[in-house]
């Protein structure tokens, strides 16, 4: 099959990660978390960008067998943490997911994926303005204010209670804020992530105009900051407010709190993809948790710009179910392992992941904010 502008452009763009990788001694083979759990040098970041070359260089065909292979990657950036060059794998595949999409080789639920995401903005196909409306008081909704709370899709599907800790904690700090509940609550990754590139810039210019004009946005979901701050402006979209995640914005005031009900419990912290190696964010959550208990978290051994993957990214829990919940039990073994009684993290999708993968167990997983609004004790 011959190889379209488009394709062609994206081979010229990625040609040093191609390159570098397709003859790299595999020195981040042992990290991938997908190769992990699949025992196959195929779905290697190696293998991979191997694969890519082939195909560019027509030892391949562009098929759905290939395809399949690029869409085997939760997006986790861990293969950069011990790349001697700091190769991205992430954009070169989803550059190729797209093309897969627009040849129509993608995999099923890839393609199936938008149908959902159109009924309702999001890839849950549900209303998530009514459940903005459940859990967060009216007076909250409508008007101006200083800061604008972007809940995002994943928070609103999984853990809607949370919304109600991130405004508890708000209030506690008297913040002039409103959340945002009409419209497609979402940032767009969903789709961006499995290829459809033509929907994902048309929701993001419509998502900007409403974004436009508030001063600061914060966010529960680093995915959703990471796509705000960083994502958009690759196509000359950014919001004009600073974007922060909403462990960064109430870490910055921690010393206006009163904690009254401490949270008496051995806690680990696990770090989220996104929001650590993709924004550099580590301080903040445990900084909060170390509010909330009164001492620091547990870590595991391998953490912060090394922390391992829940299995969430990439679209990998749509595409390859299995693979995806596999790595999120990789990950609770070693909460079993560690002593903690508590799994903390910053992220709702990792919540939803480790909270499903440690069921079995008796595991229990919860959002940082969620346990500061808990130590801040009933309100009034």
């Amino acid at each position: 099959m011959a190889q379209n502008s488009e394709l062609k452009r994206a081979f010229q763009a990625f040609r040093r990660e191609i390159e570098y990788c397709s003859y790299c001694p595999k020195l981040c083979r042992f990290a991938c978390p997908v190769a992990q759990i699949e025992h196959s040098e195929t779905v290697t970041p190696t293998g991979k960008m191997t694969l890519l070359r082939l195909v560019r260089d027509r030892v391949l065909p562009f098929d759905a067998d290939s395809a399949d292979v690029f869409y085997r990657c939760t997006g986790c950036l861990i293969s950069r943490t011990y790349c001697e060059h700091r190769i991205e794998v992430m954009p070169v595949l989803e550059a190729a997911r797209a093309e897969a999409v627009a040849r129509g080789v993608a995999p099923a639920r890839a393609m199936q994926a938008l149908e959902t995401w159109q009924k309702q903005g999001n890839p849950f196909g549900e209303d998530l303005s009514a459940i903005v409306r459940n859990h967060v008081p009216e007076k909250y909704l409508d008007g101006s204010a200083e800061v604008l709370l972007f809940p995002g899709c994943t928070a609103l599907h999984y853990h809607p209670a949370n919304l109600e800790a991130i405004v508890r904690v708000l209030e506690a700090l008297h913040v002039d804020f409103r959340v945002l509940h009409q419209g497609r609550i979402c940032c767009g990754n969903p789709i961006h992530t499995l290829g459809h590139r033509e929907t994902f810039a048309t929701h993001s210019r419509e998502l900007m105009a409403r974004l436009a004009g508030w001063k600061t946005i914060v966010s529960p979901c680093p995915t959703c900051v990471y796509y705000l701050k960083e994502v958009y402006a690759r196509t000359g979209l950014k919001p004009a407010g600073e974007v922060l995640h909403i462990s960064e914005y109430v870490a910055a005031r921690l010393s206006e709190l009163s904690v009254r009900e401490p949270v008496e419990k051995k806690i680990i912290y696990h770090d989220p993809c996104h929001l650590g190696r993709y924004l550099g964010v580590y301080d903040p959550p445990r900084l909060i948790l170390e509010k909330a208990t009164g001492q620091q978290p547990l870590e595991f051994y391998e953490h912060r710009e090394a922390g391992t993957c829940c299995g969430g990214g990439g679209g990998v829990p749509l595409t390859h179910p299995q693979t995806a919940r596999a790595i999120g039990q990789n990950k609770m073994q070693d909460f079993a392992r560690s002593g903690a009684e508590l799994l903390a993290t910053a992220c709702p999708m990792c919540q939803r992941m480790l909270d499903r993968s440690g069921r079995e167990q008796g595991a229990v997983v919860e959002d940082v904010i969620a346990l500061l609004a808990q130590s801040l004790g009933p309100q009034g």
